[in-house]
């Protein structure tokens, strides 16, 4: 397992999937982070449909969007998260994990679910890490006070 995913979360821009290449579902994050070495916690939407995969499956990617893929993350984001919506097949990569990861992205992990603890309208969501793939020469999208920028 590559340990280089210490770019991960704080403000980027993620997108977590869940399901296969004939069903899937994502939704994008603004807040995540790590925990000890090979964990992560994330905060996902009570009624999202890849929140309900996750709790099916237990198992999920997280790709950290870079600076060039804002229209990624508008796909996957806002209110509306609970709607299963299509992404552009061609921004996905199903191998090596055969979970979905958005291609290009500055990291991907596939996580495991270790917890769910549902807060009000949120589930927080902590996974063990189990691979992950990161890249040094791309930045970051990041996300604050409603606007994308880089990092």
């Amino acid at each position: 397992m590559s340990l280089r995913h210490r770019q991960i979360f704080l403000n980027n821009v993620n997108v977590v999937l869940c399901g296969d290449a004939e069903c899937f579902s994502g939704a994008s994050i603004a807040w995540g982070t790590k925990v000890e070495k090979n964990h992560a916690l994330v905060s996902l939407p009570r009624n999202a449909a890849v929140t309900k995969c996750i709790s099916e499956s237990s198992i999920f990617t997280i790709s950290v969007l870079s600076s060039e893929q804002s229209n990624i993350a508008r796909q996957y984001g806002g209110k509306m998260q609970s709607d299963q919506r299509p992404i552009e097949t061609g921004d996905l990569v199903f191998i090596p994990w055969a979970v979905p990861v958005v291609k290009n992205a500055c990291a991907q992990l596939l996580c495991h679910v270790r917890h769910r603890i549902p807060v009000d309208e949120q589930v927080i969501v902590i996974a063990k890490i189990v691979e992950s793939d990161a890249s040094d020469r791309l930045k970051p999208l990041v996300y604050d006070h409603s606007h994308y920028f880089l990092a």
